[in-house]
């Protein structure tokens, strides 16, 4: 299953351990936004668009026959 996973790069969650579940999770995609928290991360809805808008285009957009 495709996943795309966000984190703020002052979230709670330490780095290192979100690089090892990033690895761990096939067709998966991380971004970690700057200068923010797992809180946080919401407060920011224009970079999420921007994260979140192409990667469920790449997903359902209808396949080329």
């Amino acid at each position: 299953m495709p996943t795309l996973l966000i984190f703020g790069d002052r979230d709670f969650s330490p780095l290192p351990d979100i690089a090892e579940m990033f690895e761990l999770l096939p067709n998966a995609q991380l971004a970690v936004l700057p200068g923010t928290t797992h809180m946080n991360v919401s407060r920011r809805p224009g970079e999420l668009l921007a994260l979140i808008t192409p990667f469920l285009d790449a997903r359902y957009a209808p396949s080329a026959a």
